[in-house]
């Protein structure tokens, strides 16, 4: 994805791991409000928009390791880049995702019964 302060919050918040939960922590919002740019978004929070972009682009470096050739060390690679990773991550998702159907759950579009899942 293409990483710049244009960038608008909430193409970073459904396309990187980590995005909306770094969001979340500076009170950016990222849903209703996410259709601004980074930039902007930073400003109105009163944070340094670079440094939210280096923030930004740490995660996407993280997520773009290679894989190993070896296969325990895939294995290792696979456990920790994606099990671990999401198990992190759904702590702060879940309650994003029921809050999306409290608020949105009469849209055609919106996704319904994300935290039965769990």
């Amino acid at each position: 994805m293409k990483i710049s302060l244009d960038t608008q919050v909430r193409d970073f918040a459904a396309e990187m791991p980590g995005a909306a939960e770094l969001f979340r922590q500076a009170g950016i919002s990222f849903c209703c409000g996410g259709k601004m740019p980074l930039a902007e978004a930073a400003d109105a929070q009163g944070l340094n928009a670079d440094t939210l972009l280096a923030q930004l682009m740490a995660l996407q470096e993280a997520a773009n390791r290679d894989a190993p050739s070896e296969t325990a060390a895939l294995i290792d690679h696979l456990l920790e880049r994606y099990h671990e990773t999401h198990r992190r991550e759904l702590e702060s998702l879940i309650p994003l995702a029921q809050r999306v159907e409290t608020v949105h759950g009469d849209h055609e579009e919106a996704p319904l019964g994300l935290d039965r899942f769990v």
